[in-house]
């Protein structure tokens, strides 16, 4: 009787041992599966920053803004900031969303900042329409409009140029505050142990 007690121990133990190995190394898995795509997050929001940079975006926009505020000023072609945006530049982000909830905490401000980032190619999107209106307003309104009121039509497209400009200004700043990367990027350096144990 004794031995079959025994048995039947060891047999609970071993379920156990191997139900705690099992789960360990699936948490390692999911881990490591985690870290690869904080670290490939990362280096695309590190390049987008890189390139709104290297491109001067904010600078270009505080030129626009600066123009723009000016009374009486008539807009020109060159007040319109309308970027055009061929490529997809969140590759990675639409590869890996559906995955995104296993970055744990690190998840929601991640999605924040593709909103943002997305937020600005419709800003360009809605300039460049913007563009179109500001050749040509007798086109665009579909009559001929008399010299009489141009000066009220400049004024409009100078007030709407300026609004649009300032919101893309204002979401290009919080885009390049808001820094998600360091956050991946240190989580992926941590120990999956600590992970784990949810250090």
């Amino acid at each position: 009787m004794l031995h079959t007690t025994e048995a039947l121990l060891w047999i609970l133990v071993g379920a156990s041992l191997g139900g705690v190995i099992q789960a360990a190394l699936s948490r390692y898995a999911e881990f490591k599966e985690s870290q690869g795509l904080g670290l490939a997050l990362a280096a695309e929001l590190r390049a987008l920053r890189a390139l709104v940079t290297f491109r001067k975006y904010l600078e270009i926009a505080d030129g626009i803004v600066a123009r723009l505020n000016l009374e009486g000023y008539v807009p020109t072609i060159l007040d319109v900031m309308a970027i055009s945006v061929t490529e997809d530049y969140f590759g990675v982000f639409h590869a890996v969303s559906p995955k995104i909830g296993i970055l744990g905490k690190l998840a929601g401000e991640v999605a924040t900042t593709y909103v943002y980032a997305k937020g600005i190619i419709e800003d360009f999107a809605q300039l460049e329409r913007k563009k179109r209106e500001l050749i040509s307003p007798s086109d665009f309104l579909g009559v001929q409009i008399p010299p009489e009121n141009l000066p009220a039509i400049n004024e409009f497209m100078r007030q709407m140029l300026l609004a649009y400009t300032q919101d893309l200004r204002r979401l290009l700043g919080k885009c390049l505050e808001t820094s998600v990367e360091e956050k991946l990027e240190a989580r992926a350096d941590k120990w999956w142990i600590c992970h784990l144990l949810g250090w």
